[in-house]
């Protein structure tokens, strides 16, 4: 809508089966991307670049494995995926226990803090993460925050910053 919801127009109807697209973000008139709750154990994104008209699968090995519940969309374009766990989250070589970040179509940004860092995935960027339940973004700065379940009982809200290894195991 582009009157304050007196009149819609259909931007998106969803062709894959087995997809919930429940993130969907533009920014700007033209580009936007749809993010799906997983599908077969990996994230669904899709791309447009027309307003909407036509949408683009981004291709899977550009997607990481993910969890239920578990991504988000800066204005920036960006995807920010979060992926708990409780034994690998130390682990600089894998997706466990860090936020991912993408940009829209699949590619790392050169500015995650792990790029170019042997050893590493370079969409990482964050470490040390336990079992986040919710991400948000602040509507002033654009932070991510992230909120996770403690052990016995020691919940905590995070603000992520990039590189930071929070903590856990």
């Amino acid at each position: 809508t582009t009157d304050g919801g007196k009149t819609w127009v259909l931007q998106f109807k969803n062709a894959e089966p087995k997809a919930f697209f429940d993130d969907i973000a533009f920014w700007d008139e033209q580009h936007g991307i749809a993010f799906s709750d997983p599908v077969d154990g990996r994230f669904l994104l899709i791309v447009t670049d027309d307003g909407g008209a036509n949408w683009t699968r981004l291709p899977e090995d550009s997607r990481p494995a993910a969890l239920p519940k578990e991504g988000s969309f800066a204005a920036s374009g960006t995807c920010l995926v979060t992926r708990g766990d409780k034994e690998r989250a130390q682990q600089i070589d894998d997706h466990a226990g860090s936020v991912i970040r993408l940009h829209d179509d699949g590619r790392v940004p050169d500015d995650n803090p792990f790029v170019n860092r042997p050893g590493t995935r370079p969409e990482k960027f964050t470490l040390g993460d336990r079992n986040m339940q919710g991400a948000a973004l602040h509507p002033q700065t654009g932070e991510l925050w992230t909120h996770e379940h403690g052990p016995q009982g020691g919940n905590e809200v995070n603000v992520m910053r990039a590189g930071r290894n929070y903590g856990w195991p």
